[in-house]
């Protein structure tokens, strides 16, 4: 009998993802760590959805992670709203 876990996932609210290079920087953040399955970016709201093994990964360090490369993250909560999204954080502009 398996006893492994159905994946997790959890959505992330990501500041200065404006453009296809941040978008690929947080994608590759993410998918670095262990237990991450997928990652799918939504540039245009600034969130990052995130399937994962709870058993491997957390949303918490998910988000650091992310933050790590430049780009503050935070779970969002059911029903938020997201933020005016602020300048590139990879200087792109």
């Amino acid at each position: 009998m398996s006893t492994s876990t159905s994946p997790a996932s959890t959505v992330l609210s990501v500041s200065g993802m404006t453009c296809r290079a941040c978008a690929t920087r947080v994608r590759a953040a993410a998918s670095q760590l262990p237990g991450v399955h997928s990652v799918d970016i939504d540039l245009a709201s600034g969130r990052a959805s995130v399937r994962f093994e709870p058993g491997a990964s957390t949303p918490a360090a998910i988000a650091a992670a992310i933050a790590g490369a430049g780009y503050p993250a935070t779970p969002v909560s059911a029903g938020s709203t997201p933020s005016a999204a602020p300048a590139c954080a990879c200087d792109c502009d």
